[in-house]
């Protein structure tokens, strides 16, 4: 929506696309449709729709954009899982995960932290940092699991813990943050 005109922003040859995040520049990301059913992140700037393409499988999703252009979310490798991924300069970067299976990227601030969840040898999942080339496991804070779902500029991040006693959930909202902030 802008100027009170709703825009199609279009998909990539299938029935359904999501915006999901936008910046001061007015880039959007998200996902489209493929024609051949694939799912796939997308940038859309300047009226124009961009495949941002995979690690080596077949689907992939934008989830946030910083104002610098850089992209996060997640896409699939040649062996079918989802590893978080960055999008910068015309490049895919897989971002990693805990010595698990599957990671997934949820925000990135300005000066290029990113946060998200990945998986541990055992499989849990635990919120994690990426930054300067590391990944940090944020730990669950004595929960059975935790996710990070946003950072801000200071640092800060913000997420999920969960506890699972007896096939339910409790959940938390949770900040991390160093000690001087």
């Amino acid at each position: 929506w802008q100027d009170g005109e709703v825009t199609d922003l279009g998909t990539l040859g299938g029935k359904e696309s999501a915006a999901i995040d936008i910046n001061g520049a007015g880039q959007i990301v998200g996902h489209a449709d493929t024609a051949d059913g694939n799912l796939r992140a997308v940038l859309w700037q300047d009226g124009e729709i961009t495949d941002l393409g995979t690690l080596g499988g077949h689907n992939s999703a934008a989830v946030a954009i910083n104002e610098v252009g850089q992209i996060v979310g997640h896409a699939h490798t040649a062996d079918d899982v989802f590893h978080a991924v960055l999008w910068q300069d015309g490049q895919i970067a897989d971002l990693g995960t805990l010595g698990g299976g599957e990671s997934g990227a949820k925000d990135i601030n300005n000066v290029g932290q990113i946060v998200g969840e990945a998986q541990t040898t055992d499989s849990s999942k635990h919120a994690v940092l990426w930054q300067d080339g590391q990944i940090i496991d944020l730990g669950t804070l004595g929960a059975d699991i935790s996710r990070a779902e946003g950072i801000n500029d200071a640092g800060q991040i913000v997420g999920v813990v969960t506890i699972v006693e007896a096939s339910s959930y409790l959940t938390r909202g949770v900040l991390w943050q160093e000690a001087d902030n």
